[in-house]
Parts: C-alpha cells; sequence; structure tokens
C-alpha cells in the first residue's frame, strides 16, 4: 500500500505538546514487510499552535491536527494481508468497522468521543480504504482478518462495534470465537441478502451489473448467518438500527431474538447510516453500552 505519514499527537495534563512524524519509505516498507507494528520515528516540531501545524520540506506541506486529551496513531499491520488502522485515546480496547465501500473515516465525529473513555482502534476492512485488496472478497475471510488483528496486537477480549458490513463481521466473530470479545454492538446488519428490503436490493443488483464490483456481489450472496450460529454468541450484545432502515425490521428484531440476552434498540427517525456516518449519536449508546454503571 501507498506510504501515508505515520504521525502521533498528545496533549498532557500539563498542556505540553508532542508531535511525531513520518519515518523513511524505506523504513515503513520493510516494516510491513516483515509484518511488524510501522511506529514513527520522533521528529520534533516545535512552536506547535493550538489546532495545527504545518511541516514545509522539499516535496510540499504537511498539517497535523492538535487533537487534545488522545493520542492518534495511523500504522498497517500484516495480517495475512496488510491491514490499516488508527489507534486514538487511552482505555480499555474497542474496536470500530465501518460498512461496504467505505473506510474508518465514516466514525470521524464518533472517534474524538469515545477516546476519552477508550483506545480506539478504527480499522479499514480489507479491500478498503487503505488496507490491501484480498484475493476473494468473503465477509467469512475479513472475519478471520480481524481475528487475526486482534491476536497480532495482543488486544484481550476487546469491544467491537461494527456497523452494516461491520456487524455482520461482529457477528460471525462473536459466533465462531465466542471468547474473543467482551461486548459487541451490531449496528444495521443483516443474516442474508434477503434481509435488506426488496427495493434496496434491486437497486445493488442493478449497480452490480453496471460496475461488477466484488463488493456488491458479495453483499448480494452473503451472508448466510443461521439462528445456529447466532445462539452460540455468549457476550452481552447490543442491537441497533434507524426506524428508517435499509434492512427489514424483521431481520433486525430476528438478530437481538437470536442472541441470548441482547439488547434491541430501534432509532425512530434514522436511516440506515445517519446515527452512524460522520455522527456522534452513538456515543451514550456505546458509553453505556460498554461502561456499564456509570465505570467511566
Amino acid at each position: 500500500p501507498a506510504f501515508r505519514a505515520v504521525w502521533y499527537v498528545e496533549k498532557t495534563a500539563a498542556d505540553r505538546r508532542r508531535q511525531f512524524t513520518h519515518q523513511s519509505d524505506t523504513d515503513f516498507n520493510a516494516a510491513v514487510l516483515q509484518g511488524r507494528l510501522c511506529k514513527a520515528l520522533p521528529r520534533g516540531l516545535p512552536g506547535l499552535p493550538p489546532r495545527q501545524t504545518t511541516e514545509r520540506n522539499g516535496a510540499g506541506a504537511h498539517t497535523f491536527a492538535v487533537i487534545p486529551r488522545r493520542i492518534v496513531t495511523d500504522m498497517f499491520l500484516d495480517c495475512g494481508i496488510n491491514l490499516y488502522y488508527e489507534k486514538a485515546g487511552e482505555g480499555a480496547p474497542l474496536i470500530l468497522v465501518h460498512g461496504n465501500g467505505e473506510d474508518h473515516t465514516v466514525f470521524d465525529r464518533l472517534i474524538p468521543r469515545l477516546a476519552e473513555l477508550f483506545t480506539v482502534y478504527a480499522v479499514d476492512s480489507p479491500g478498503h480504504g487503505r488496507s490491501q485488496r484480498p484475493g476473494e472478497f468473503h465477509y467469512a475471510g475479513f472475519a478471520e482478518t480481524l481475528s487475526a488483528f486482534i491476536r497480532e496486537l495482543g488486544l484481550e477480549r476487546p469491544f467491537f462495534c461494527g456497523f452494516s458490513d461491520g456487524g455482520i463481521i461482529g457477528l460471525l466473530l462473536a459466533s465462531s470465537q465466542p471468547a474473543l470479545l467482551s461486548r459487541m454492538a451490531v449496528c444495521g446488519a443483516n443474516l442474508t441478502p434477503a434481509g435488506l428490503k426488496r427495493g434496496w436490493r434491486a437497486l445493488f443488483h442493478a449497480e452490480f451489473l453496471l460496475t461488477r464490483r466484488p463488493l456488491l456481489k458479495m453483499m448480494l450472496d452473503e451472508p448466510q448467518i443461521a439462528e445456529e450460529a447466532l445462539a452460540r454468541i455468549e457476550i452481552p450484545t447490543l442491537v441497533l438500527a434507524g426506524g428508517r432502515d435499509l434492512v427489514r425490521e424483521s431481520e433486525t428484531r430476528a438478530i437481538a431474538e437470536g442472541i441470548p440476552g441482547a439488547a434491541l434498540q430501534i432509532l425512530p427517525g434514522e436511516t440506515h447510516g445517519s446515527y452512524v456516518i460522520h455522527s456522534d449519536k452513538l456515543f451514550p449508546l456505546l458509553r453505556d453500552f460498554f461502561l456499564p454503571g456509570g465505570a467511566r
């Protein structure tokens, strides 16, 4: 994958700021090939203004935001393919996974708020954003890659929130590896393609005929999650959907009813992504679910 600046930003209690920027392309690519975390080499940037700073060199200018009270890192991890993710905040680990055809930036409004309470890992799924394209597109393969991601980082039973395809990945992870996660929120997920409303399926089919995009083909053929798989999910689960979602409400209710002890919330007036994409509306729901009893 193309090199992008790897950077950290931190604001300490004494209101001091430190910033580190990118290492050489050679070092970066070598680290990727060796399957190691690609961490930045420190280079001081004195005199940071309160909100952002710009570094100028022969290649041009790079502008970095100064984000209070959290650390932001972007890097690649070899999980069979090179998987891109961003890390922010401190606290218990929380993984965010986006939907079909998107990337981690759909959570741009949510991450800063969650980073006050959690260490947030916002991942680009295989073939999305800056992550490497897999040989084939299957939800089960995506779930295996996320499982490898968790193991490689040594995350012990992280929290998980998945939107749309990300929710499907979460269901597959939690049903196949019950001890991998500790709590899970799934937003706008479906068990089978028939769980999508007919008009939306027709639209996706027409788009696939025009574009032949493999991600659309995956969505039209998969997932195929059985009731027995839902029954194997042992962790506390929050099932969410919009009141005007493209997923049938009966499908959302079937997910919640199939998972032992799952909680269900249908959000009035919300569409499939209106409460997730470039929104922080999820924050109070996730805060209260992942940190019950005010443990924050």
